[in-house]
């Protein structure tokens, strides 16, 4: 069974001028940094505060 607790995602995009198309990217982050994150401000991935999939946990279901 996997457990999710409540998690927040900040979905980035830039512009590739070179593709001519958009490179996007998505991290789960705490509230904290949700929070103080605004639309169209610059958003700076910081390994150890940041993860790159939604935080949850793995248990073994009970046969019971």
């Amino acid at each position: 069974m996997y457990y999710y607790s409540d998690s927040y995602e900040i979905d980035i995009r830039d512009y590739n001028e070179e593709e001519k198309e958009y490179d996007t990217a998505t991290y789960y982050v705490t509230e904290e940094v949700y929070n103080q994150c605004e639309i169209g401000s610059i958003f700076k991935y910081e390994k150890g505060r940041d993860f790159n999939e939604i935080p949850h946990t793995r248990e073994e279901a009970d046969s019971n």
